[in-house]
């Protein structure tokens, strides 16, 4: 009896001390002042968390005039060398500028409310990972530059890359989004990155983007022009072996010397190389889901071929590019006889009888 009494007392010991975390400072709801937002508020305890809590967006926060040089009105800016982890809890949906510019802090943990993250926000900070960028649309420039991130999954509803955004990150990889338009100066500076794929929606990509990426790295441009590609890289660094031209349909990415993928990372590795376009295809829709086995997913690619509708979970499609994409049949008709007065039309019907 008295054994396990004094496990019990044990037990309550160690459940005390570690739940024994206390408040170090926070902001104080009388003085403005103090707060990081509008309707924003924030703690440190005394195990290092930094919790940001409330709604909407922080505040931006000011600088010394010097160039990235640093906080002077962000309010836990004295005890940010004390600051271990941060958690923004949802419902805040913007970052504030300089807000953590310099911290000492690895990891962060961001809520699917932040969309906006602000100029140097994590600058010259420890920063290795982040929970998750998924639904973040803006990320202003310098947000990560000279910070220790190692990985980013960036949302595909991103638009831009702003100036420095990733400069001199531990970033080895990174997937641009397929509706980035613009990449600013010096946005990959420096990093360890050894392969981009450039989408085709890029229509601007600033002085020396690329400046200081590794020698053998790789930059594959969809169906950009080539004179694009070559003012990617600083003169310095420029070479035609890194520029890498392909085209995509239907899911097959084809590169200039026509060898053909059906991933981008087997592209990007040039590994498992297709032996025909229709191969690929199937095999393209086989790693979607779109089917279980080979013989079907190439009667799908056969039916595209035979120009007949591709039938998907009682929807038509005109091909598989359209199937990939979510796009519809164009065109739609209600009898047999209908049917048969544009058989072989290229717009390819889907048949619906009454």
């Amino acid at each position: 009896m008295k054994k396990v009494v004094f496990i019990f007392s044990l037990m309550l010991c160690i459940n005390a001390k570690a739940d024994d975390v206390t408040i170090v400072a926070q902001s104080d709801s009388n003085d403005a002042s103090t707060k990081c937002g509008d309707n924003c508020t924030w703690t440190l305890y005394s195990n290092g968390k930094l919790e940001i809590k409330g709604t909407g967006d922080m505040y931006d926060f000011g600088y010394d005039g010097e160039y990235l040089h640093r906080l002077t009105t962000a309010p836990w800016r004295d005890i940010l060398p004390d600051v271990t982890s941060v958690t923004i809890d949802e419902g805040i949906s913007y970052v504030g500028a300089r807000s953590f510019t310099g911290g000492s802090f690895t990891h962060l943990d961001l809520p699917t409310s932040t969309t906006n993250i602000g100029d140097f926000a994590f600058a010259d900070s420890s920063l290795e990972t982040v929970n998750t960028l998924q639904n973040v649309t803006t990320i202003a420039y310098a947000a990560f530059f000279n910070s220790n991130l190692t990985h980013a999954d960036l949302s595909d509803d991103l638009m831009r890359l702003e100036s420095d955004v990733f400069g001199y990150t531990d970033l080895t990889e990174l997937h641009i989004p397929d509706k980035v338009n613009y990449i600013g100066p010096w946005a990959f500076l420096g990093t360890g990155i050894q392969n981009f794929i450039i989408p085709d929606g890029v229509t601007t990509i600033e002085h020396d983007a690329f400046l200081e990426i590794p020698n053998d790295a790789k930059i594959y441009c969809q169906n950009t022009p080539a004179h694009i590609c070559d003012e990617l890289i600083n003169e310095d660094t420029r070479g035609k072996d890194k520029i890498q031209l392909f085209t995509q349909e239907a899911g097959v990415y084809r590169l200039e010397n026509g060898t053909i993928f059906a991933s981008p990372n087997d592209m990007m590795n040039g590994t498992n190389a297709c032996s025909n376009l229709d191969s690929c295809k199937a095999m393209v829709l086989k790693n979607k889901g779109y089917c279980s086995s080979d013989e079907s997913c190439m009667a799908m690619v056969d039916l595209e071929n035979a120009n007949a509708p591709i039938e998907y979970k009682n929807k038509s499609y005109a091909s598989i590019d359209d199937l990939l994409k979510g796009k519809y049949m164009p065109k739609r008709i209600y009898t047999l006889e209908e049917a048969n007065a544009v058989a072989g039309d290229k717009n390819r019907v889907s048949i619906k009888y009454r």
